[in-house]
């Protein structure tokens, strides 16, 4: 037994149980929910068996890390003072940034190789795996939405698409170490056949949730994969013509659809028009608030004060502005922003380095598929906020991590 095996219990259960963020209740009059005291009780297992926190050496370690994340929390700080909306921003600051950074921080402290690394990447897959299966329970129940999308337990399509989407990379990268160790015998077989059986059942349930944006990022972080691996130019050039191609003939199963119809015809009443109209507002919001933004969980309010500039708004329930990048600078300022882009090209570059230096087949393959999902929300972020919820920052936290410790430890 290692000396930390029970924190990583806690670890696994913690990332295995994202979903369960969706069961809130109030202790002492502060509300928090299943995940935030299960990733507590994961820290507090981490100091009991370490006897100390050592937050000296971890920023001696991962220094520029660690100061994008002050920068964002700064960032969100100020703009909450400011906005005056205490009990919402900091509850935000709390959920969505604080619980996933704790989560983060024991990741990074207690993975030893790369074994730790693969059992954290199993368990959110396997959880995701869950999530398509009630997921699938749903259908058969024709619990769909009003149009006929699958959203499970989720708020929306889009929610759900969000938190499998990074799975169906990972699905992938199962698959194919599994064809690259093929053997003929059936149960020498095994693991083979239960990730092509996995990620039929997530690819089906993402698919059920028609979030186009979600199919094209997936994709489009594949062809960005491609382009920085050390295959020839050559190689580059057909994956990635063989994943537009992919993409097309997705979209075409589409093309009878009264959504695909309304985004091609750009129909006043489509979703694409809707986010053109709050990207509007949101541009304008911004316009007002340039430096220290509106604050965290104000966008809601802003968005309906604004109204008055512009003609009726087609969607009026808009808790985030549909935009990453736009959520991040009017919640945290132009300083949270600052943060969150530096903190996430140093490390998309620190991992490439890696990820090219790797000489093991098996430890390129984790470094790709960790790019890949930051890719993956990078690009889906552009037409969606694929960051300001608790499953999407736990998720989002764990990627960094698993990341940041490829940068700095032996994970052979």
């Amino acid at each position: 037994m290692t000396k930390m095996t029970n924190t990583k219990k806690m670890v696994y259960l913690s990332v295995f149980l994202t979903p369960l963020y969706l069961i809130r209740f109030k202790i002492f009059s502060i509300p928090t929910n299943i995940l935030e005291i299960l990733i507590f009780i994961t820290f507090i297992s981490f100091v009991l068996e370490n006897g100390k926190i050592g937050i000296i050496n971890f920023y001696k370690q991962h220094k520029k890390y660690v100061l994008a994340a002050l920068f964002i929390l700064v960032g969100l700080a100020i703009s909450t003072f400011i906005n005056q909306n205490y009990l919402t921003g900091f509850g935000i600051i709390k959920g969505w940034f604080i619980v996933p950074l704790i989560l983060a921080f024991v990741i990074i402290n207690t993975i030893e190789n790369r074994r730790d690394v693969e059992n954290i990447i199993k368990v959110f897959y396997f959880s995701a795996f869950i999530v398509s299966v009630v997921g699938l329970i749903y259908l058969f129940k024709n619990n769909l939405t009003y149009d006929l999308r699958l959203k499970a337990f989720f708020l929306s399509p889009n929610h759900l698409a969000m938190f499998l989407a990074p799975a169906i990379i990972l699905g992938i990268r199962n698959l194919e170490l599994g064809i690259k160790n093929f053997k003929k015998p059936l149960l020498k077989n095994i693991k083979l056949y239960i990730s092509l059986i996995s990620l039929a059942v997530i690819s089906l349930s993402l698919y059920l949730t028609y979030s186009y944006a979600a199919w094209a990022a997936i994709i489009l972080s594949f062809v960005l994969l491609a382009f920085i691996t050390k295959i020839n130019i050559s190689k580059k050039a057909s994956v990635s013509i063989i994943l537009i191609i992919l993409l097309l003939a997705i979209g075409y199963t589409q093309t009878s659809s009264i959504k695909f119809q309304d985004l091609i015809n750009l129909d006043e009443r489509s979703s694409i028009a809707s986010r053109i109209m709050i990207w509007e507002s949101s541009t304008k919001i911004l316009e007002d608030n340039f430096i220290f933004g509106i604050g965290p969980g104000n966008f809601q309010d802003k968005y309906l004060e604004y109204q008055k500039y512009f003609s009726p708004y087609l969607e009026w329930a808009v808790p985030q502005p549909h935009n990453l990048y736009l959520a991040f600078w009017l919640q945290s300022g132009i300083i949270g922003l600052a943060g969150f882009l530096f903190l996430i090209t140093t490390w998309i570059k620190e991992l490439v380095i890696v990820a090219r230096k790797q000489k093991s087949g098996i430890n390129i393959s984790i470094s790709a598929a960790l790019i890949g999902i930051i890719f993956y929300i990078l690009i889906h972020g552009l037409v969606d906020t694929t960051y300001w919820k608790n499953d999407l920052a736990i998720i989002f936290w764990t990627i960094l991590a698993l990341g940041a410790t490829l940068t700095d430890k032996t994970t052979d």
